[in-house]
């Protein structure tokens, strides 16, 4: 799937209040970036890879992980500063 700007929320008298939405976002925000944190903690580390040229791979593959949940953190606060 293709990345593009995220697509806002429309407040309506039948749909989700404004405040319960963004409240939504924040919650997965932050459950994010606990994520994240558990994430870091699996950094890859020397020790565990003797081969050095497979520990830059996972070094790298790591910060892809990491940066993709930043991503994803960044598209849900655009959207949360966005509903109206």
């Amino acid at each position: 799937m293709q990345t593009s700007t995220p697509v806002i929320p429309v407040i309506n008298l039948n749909g989700t209040s404004r405040v319960s939405l963004v409240e939504h976002f924040i919650d997965a925000m932050d459950a994010l970036r606990v994520a994240q944190g558990k994430l870091g903690e699996c950094r890859p580390h020397g020790r565990d890879y003797p081969d050095p040229d497979k520990l830059l791979v996972a070094l790298a593959h790591h910060r892809i992980r990491m940066a993709m949940i930043d991503s994803i953190v960044a598209d849900l606060d655009t959207i949360a500063l966005a509903i109206r």
